[in-house]
């Protein structure tokens, strides 16, 4: 095995429409625009693939349910039993909050999973 310690950039929202069937009745869903939201990160370190350690980055909002504005954008480091809200994004970058989508935006055709 060999890690991979390339560099990924994680879009906020991602149309998985031509991956993902529909569920029988869900109308919303028939139009393709399956859009999802990022909401949980699991970061392994550690020197290979064999051996290390894991972190879990959590989307504040998706974490409580509390889509308030205090709480959106806000991302929370789990590493064993320390817990510590970040500054800014998953990896320290400013974040806005998401805002609703619409017809014109990400998320509009059914809104975002």
């Amino acid at each position: 095995r060999r890690k991979v310690t390339d560099d990924f950039e994680f879009p906020p929202s991602v149309n998985l429409g031509e991956l993902v069937s529909p569920l029988p009745g869900d109308e919303a869903a028939a139009g393709g625009g399956e859009w999802y939201d990022l909401a949980f990160i699991l970061v392994h370190r550690g020197q290979n693939a064999t051996s290390g350690h894991y972190v879990a980055l959590v989307r504040g909002d998706y974490m409580t349910g509390d889509a308030s504005s205090e709480r959106a954008g806000n991302w929370w480091r789990f590493d064993d039993d320390e817990v510590e809200e970040l500054k800014g994004g998953p990896f320290g970058e400013p974040v806005a909050p998401p805002t609703a989508p619409t017809e014109s935006t990400p998320g509009g055709e059914g809104g975002g999973k």
